[in-house]
């Protein structure tokens, strides 16, 4: 909503937005739709109304192929930046994974999509606690995150993840969703960790030479 209300207001007052996306009913097939909004402001050009028609796309049209274009775009973007999209909505509803989210977790993504507690039994037992006050947190002050966890995906590998996002609490403050993206990350924190290692033992390596010049020093001078 709020995404649309940003794109309407940039718009312009009385314009209206088309936009090209799909959507599903459960345990039916996804359509591809077009969708043109249009709103209504207020004096102080705030959106007070918006209007929407919504139509399916002929799988053969112009807009539909645009459609498909864009989506497969977005897939590979996502597959190389090694990153997917998430939303977990309120009482569990409403759970939106990207095919690359579902990828990283190396989950069919034929499945139901996770909801925020399956979610947090996923991640490392020990970032769990971690990874669940961020959340409550980020969502008792509607702000934004920016944190790194493990994960435990389904095949038994742990993984690094940066999760980047936004906490949207509804207007009765009782709740809310949760949207933002993970990215995968584990190449660089093995990287990082070998790098590290490596560091370790090449300083235990010049300290064992420098232990080993100062004796011959001392046997030098007897």
């Amino acid at each position: 909503q709020k995404f649309v209300e940003k794109t309407l207001k940039k718009n312009g007052k009385g314009l209206s937005k088309k936009i090209y996306h799909t959507i599903q009913e459960k345990n039916k097939p996804v359509l591809q739709v077009e969708t043109v909004l249009s709103s209504t402001n207020d004096a102080k050009d705030n959106v007070t109304y918006i209007l929407g028609i919504t139509r399916a796309i002929a799988n053969d049209s112009p807009a539909a192929e645009e459609l498909r274009k864009s989506n497969l775009s977005l897939t590979f973007a996502q597959q190389l930046a090694h990153l997917g999209t998430y939303q977990f909505g309120e009482s569990g509803k409403n759970n939106l994974w990207s095919y690359e989210t579902f990828k990283i977790f190396e989950k069919d993504i034929k499945a139901n999509t996770p909801s925020l507690e399956d979610f947090y039994n996923i991640v490392h037992p020990e970032d769990q606690s971690f990874v669940r006050n961020s959340f409550v947190n980020a969502m008792r002050n509607d702000s934004g995150f920016n944190f790194e966890h493990r994960i435990i995906t389904a095949g038994n590998k742990i993984k690094y993840l940066q999760s980047i996002g936004q906490a949207f609490r509804n207007k009765k403050k009782s709740g809310g969703r949760i949207s933002g993206i993970f990215m995968d990350i584990t190449e660089r924190k093995i990287s990082e960790e070998n790098l590290g290692k490596y560091l370790f033992e090449l300083k235990k390596s010049k300290d064992l030479l420098e232990d080993r010049a100062l004796e011959l020093a001392i046997l030098n001078q007897q």
